[in-house]
């Protein structure tokens, strides 16, 4: 629900301070997705910039995951569903861990569905 959050960094600051020290937050947000208005549609987010936002409220990113690729990212905006894909490249997809180094190195996946983090709080 985070593309429909007007004040991400606020946000995300917010949610630092719901969790316990060593807590655990999955945020996912999409990257190419459609506009849908309701309730207020304001960003996307790429996963590099979604990590800036979520470092500077203080957690750490213990996971980065790119969600989808080029390929199927297109077909996405084009209508296709996770069933007119090959079983095998869905299962790739899913279980790919992207490190935060190689974010943008790959040209090929340079256009994805979304992001998936997995944050931390810090230790008191």
């Amino acid at each position: 629900v985070f593309e429909h959050v007007a004040q991400p960094f606020q946000a995300a600051s917010s949610l630092l301070h719901l969790l316990r020290p060593s807590g655990h937050l999955l945020w996912t947000a999409p990257f190419a997705e459609i506009f849908h208005a309701i309730p207020g549609d304001f960003l996307r987010y790429t996963c590099p910039g979604a990590i800036n936002i979520f470092k500077s409220a203080g957690f750490e990113v213990t996971r980065v995951q790119k969600i989808g690729d080029t390929m199927v990212t297109s077909g996405w905006l084009m209508g296709f569903g996770a069933s007119d894909f090959p079983p095998s490249r869905m299962r790739h997809i899913l279980n790919n861990h992207t490190d935060d180094r190689e974010l943008d190195a790959d040209l090929q996946h340079s256009l994805y569905i979304g992001c998936a983090l997995v944050l931390r709080r810090p230790a008191a």
